[in-house]
């Protein structure tokens, strides 16, 4: 009896040891998957935080880029304006060739005539 007593007891130790080990393995587990679970919230806050930034850069590009086409097309406007303003000063050199020309013509048939009136008088 005394040895069947010894045996319970000793199979009840470890029993009872068992079940603190299970415990413990248990708490283990528990902290490592909090521990874990930390760790997967800081790497999504990181993850949000660096969305926000590229998000901020991207609408900072945009701005960036309708400003650029803003310039782009007043300068395009400017230069219309400048050719234009070209092909008038143009017009107005050619128009006066054309009067020096007519004036150089007018000059000689004077001179021409003058020549005449000269030697007819």
């Amino acid at each position: 009896e005394v040895r069947a007593a010894r045996e319970a007891l000793t199979a009840s130790e470890l029993a009872r040891l068992h079940a603190e080990d299970a415990r413990d393995r248990t708490e283990e587990g528990t902290e490592e998957a909090q521990a874990e679970l930390a760790a997967a919230v800081f790497d999504r806050d990181a993850a949000l935080a660096a969305t926000r930034e590229v998000e901020n850069e991207v609408v900072e590009l945009q701005r960036k880029c309708e400003e650029a086409l803003a310039l782009q097309e007043q300068t395009a406007a400017e230069l219309q304006a400048i050719r234009e303003e070209e092909a008038a000063g143009l017009s107005l050199r050619l128009d006066a060739q054309e009067m020096g020309t007519k004036l150089e013509a007018l000059a000689a048939e004077k001179a021409e005539a003058e020549e005449e009136w000269a030697a007819e008088f």
